[in-house]
C-alpha cells in the first residue's frame, strides 16, 4: 500500500532504525544478497499505538527487546523509525552487521529514496545531545530512567512485577508504558511540561471529585510523571452507548461546581479563554495567519480572508454575551467518550433505575 499524505496512511514496509549504544552507526541485516534495515511488512493505518506493534516485531523477528523513539522518516512505500535497544540477547541465526558514516558512503547508500534520509540521520546521531524541541521520550536513556522510577514506585507500594515493562504508545504530547503486576495492569503517563500540568491537575480533580476521577498510585510532579491503575482492574468497562446521557450529566454538573474556585484552576495553570481573551484574540487574529499560508494544509488567500472574518464575528459577539453573566468554568477540550468509563453494572437512566456506581473520567 503507498502511503497517502491525506490520510496518514503506513506505508508497505515498516524499516527500523537500530542505533549503536556507543557511536553514529546503526545495525542492518542480509536478506538474500542486499543488505538492509530490518523491517517487516505493515499495512495498517499509523497511530500512536503502533509503537507496541513495532517493538513486537522487532523482538519476535530479530530477539531484540527495545522500544520506539521516534517516527523518523516516511516515503513513498515505507515509513522508518528510530528505536532504541534495551537488552542484549539476540537471535545469533541473524545475518546482521553495524553500518556507520564512512561504509555509507562507500558502498552508495541502501538506496536512492533512503540515501538523504540516512544522511540526515547520521548528522542527527553525531550531535551531543537531542535537539531541545524533541520530547523527553524520544530521547536515548529515557525509557531506562522511567523504567527505573516505575520499579521503585512500585515497590514501595507492594506491587509486584510480573513481566516487562512495556510501550503502548508515543505521540508528541505524551508517552504512555504497561506494566503487568499482581494487582493487575498499572499505566505509566509522562506529559509535556507545558501548564497546566497533567500530572498535578489530575492528583486535584482526583481528591475534589474521588467518586468519579480515578486518582494517580503514584506521581512525580517536576517530571510530569504519574502511575495510574488499569481501570479495568478496578470494575469498569468503556463507556456504553446507554450511558452517553448520563455521562454528560455528570460532567456538567463538574463544570458547574468548578465555577465556585476559578480562581484555584488559574493557579494551577489553566489557561484563561474567557470572553475578555477571546475578543482579544480575534482582534488580533488577522495578524497571525501565516502559519496558515505555507505547508501542508495552507489555506487559499479567499479561504483566511473568510475565517479572519468569521473570528472577528466572534469577538463582537462576546461583549454581548457578557451581559449574561455566565460563570467561568472548567474546560475540557478532550471531552469524549473514550476518555469515560463507567461500572460493568451501570444502567440507562431512560430505565428509570439510578446508575449503580458513577461513572469516572479516565486519563491514560
Amino acid at each position: 500500500m503507498a502511503f497517502d499524505e491525506n490520510m496518514d496512511q503506513a506505508t508497505s514496509t515498516c524499516y527500523c532504525l537500530i542505533p549503536h549504544p556507543n557511536r553514529a552507526a546503526f545495525m542492518i541485516v542480509k536478506e538474500g544478497e542486499k543488505w538492509v534495515l530490518p523491517g517487516f511488512p505493515y499495512s495498517k493505518s499509523w497511530s500512536e499505538k503502533t509503537y507496541a506493534e513495532i517493538s513486537y516485531q522487532i523482538f519476535s523477528r530479530y530477539g531484540l527487546r527495545a522500544t520506539v523513539l521516534r517516527r523518523f522518516q516516511r516515503g513513498s512505500d515505507f515509513l522508518i523509525c528510530e528505536l532504541e535497544v534495551h537488552s542484549q540477547s539476540v537471535n545469533f541465526s541473524l545475518d546482521a552487521r553495524w553500518y556507520d558514516y564512512d561504509k555509507h558512503l562507500e558502498t552508495g547508500g541502501l538506496g536512492a529514496e533512503t540515501n538523504q534520509i540516512l544522511d540526515r540521520w547520521f548528522i542527527d546521531a553525531k550531535l551531543a545531545e537531542a535537539p531541545e524541541a524533541r520530547p523527553p521520550w524520544e530521547r536515548p536513556g529515557w525509557f531506562k530512567h522511567a523504567s527505573d522510577w516505575i520499579k521503585t514506585e512500585l515497590d514501595s507500594s507492594d506491587m509486584n512485577r510480573l513481566g516487562e515493562i512495556r510501550q503502548v504508545k508515543a505521540g508528541a504530547f505524551g508517552c504512555v508504558l504497561s506494566i503487568p503486576t499482581s494487582t493487575g495492569n498499572v499505566f505509566f503517563k509522562a506529559s509535556l511540561g507545558e501548564q497546566p500540568s497533567e500530572v498535578v491537575l489530575t492528583e486535584v480533580l482526583a481528591k475534589r471529585w474521588p467518586e468519579h476521577i480515578i486518582p494517580p498510585i503514584k506521581v512525580d510532579p517536576l517530571r510530569n510523571w504519574m502511575l495510574m491503575q488499569d481501570y479495568r482492574t478496578l470494575g469498569y468497562k468503556p463507556l456504553p452507548k446507554s450511558a452517553y446521557a448520563d455521562a454528560s450529566r455528570t460532567f456538567a454538573s463538574l463544570l458547574l461546581e468548578s465555577s465556585r474556585s476559578v480562581s484555584q484552576w488559574k493557579q494551577l495553570g489553566c489557561m484563561d479563554y474567557g470572553l475578555e481573551q477571546i475578543e482579544t484574540f480575534s482582534q488580533n487574529f488577522s495578524d497571525r495567519t501565516g502559519p496558515l499560508e505555507s505547508g501542508i494544509g495552507a489555506l487559499e488567500k479567499s479561504e483566511i480572508e473568510l475565517l479572519v472574518n468569521i473570528v472577528n464575528e466572534w469577538g463582537a459577539l462576546c461583549p454581548s454575551l457578557a451581559k449574561f453573566s455566565i460563570p467561568e468554568t472548567l474546560g475540557n477540550l478532550d471531552f469524549r467518550a473514550a476518555n469515560i468509563v463507567a461500572k460493568k453494572t451501570c444502567l440507562c437512566s431512560s430505565t428509570g433505575k439510578s446508575l449503580s456506581s458513577p461513572i469516572r473520567f479516565s486519563v491514560c
